[in-house]
């Protein structure tokens, strides 16, 4: 009787363990993907900074009439 409740007292334990191991994958795929956000968002920026960084010379020879013809 003893052996059978150790037995279910384990396979319930063991049931709740692979439960947070699930709970525990998914939490950390959702992190992995909110990271990813994150350094897609800084590529961004930064590419948009040196965009602006390259545009704004032309810009300003184009406003001041010289032509800037890089290609």
């Amino acid at each position: 009787m003893l052996l059978n409740a150790d037995l279910q007292s384990s396979e319930s334990r063991y049931a709740e363990l692979i439960d947070q191991c699930n709970s525990l994958k998914k939490g950390r795929e959702e992190f992995d993907e909110r990271e990813k956000v994150v350094d897609l968002k800084a590529i961004e920026q930064k590419y948009n900074e040196l965009k602006f960084e390259h545009l704004c010379p032309m810009l300003r020879m184009q406003a001041q009439g010289t032509h800037c013809c890089l290609w």
